[in-house]
């Protein structure tokens, strides 16, 4: 007669759902510790990870745009760089404010864009990470409902110091209603003394 060992089966049938069980909650707090780390490699990418990579903030108003043969009013903006990597953008002559200045591009409220009519000296140029550009826009740039966007590249998406080729463009906007009341008594009160 063959006996069997109900013991020694309900042994290993144990050390079998231990092996399982231990093996599901390591892959388990491994799954977590990974998770975890991803998102906090996407923070280490910023200087400051309560502000976005690279975004546009209003600084002041400034009753006359440099340049006397091109008046107007406009918004002096900054471009920050809160990223660990060198941007790229593209630079243009802009007698407006009488020199060059980062290229953007005004997106209507109906969806539509506009791009400034740029001279054609047209440039390569680079914010270094934590730094600031000052952006000067007219007042008639800036539509009712509009934005405005600028288009940059990180260094490292760079191939011989070119854009390769289907590689993605990212983008920084400033909406027009982020605008403080534009002035008419500064405008007026500067430009007569």
């Amino acid at each position: 007669m063959l006996r069997v060992n109900t013991r020694s089966h309900a042994t290993k049938g144990l050390l079998c759902l231990r092996k399982f069980c231990t093996r599901q909650f390591v892959l388990a707090v491994a799954s977590c510790v990974l998770i975890i780390g991803i998102s906090r490699i996407s923070y280490a990418q910023k200087i400051n990870r309560k502000l976005p990579s690279v975004y546009i903030t209003f600084k002041e108003f400034i009753a006359k745009t440099p340049d006397p043969a091109y008046p107007s009013q406009g918004a002096h903006l900054l471009i920050h760089n809160n990223t660990r990597w060198p941007i790229v953008y593209w630079t243009h002559y802009d007698p407006t404010v009488a020199g060059a200045a980062i290229s953007y591009i005004i997106e209507k409220e109906d969806g539509s864009r506009e791009e400034r009519s740029y001279v054609d000296a047209v440039s390569r140029a680079k914010l270094m990470p934590g730094r600031t550009l000052s952006l000067i826009v007219p007042r008639h740039d800036f539509p009712e409902n509009s934005q405005i966007y600028v288009e940059f590249s990180f260094s490292w998406e760079l191939s011989n110091d070119d854009l390769v080729r289907n590689e993605s463009v990212h983008r920084a906007y400033f909406l027009s209603s982020n605008l403080p009341a534009w002035p008419k008594v500064v405008a007026e009160s500067k430009t007569e003394k």
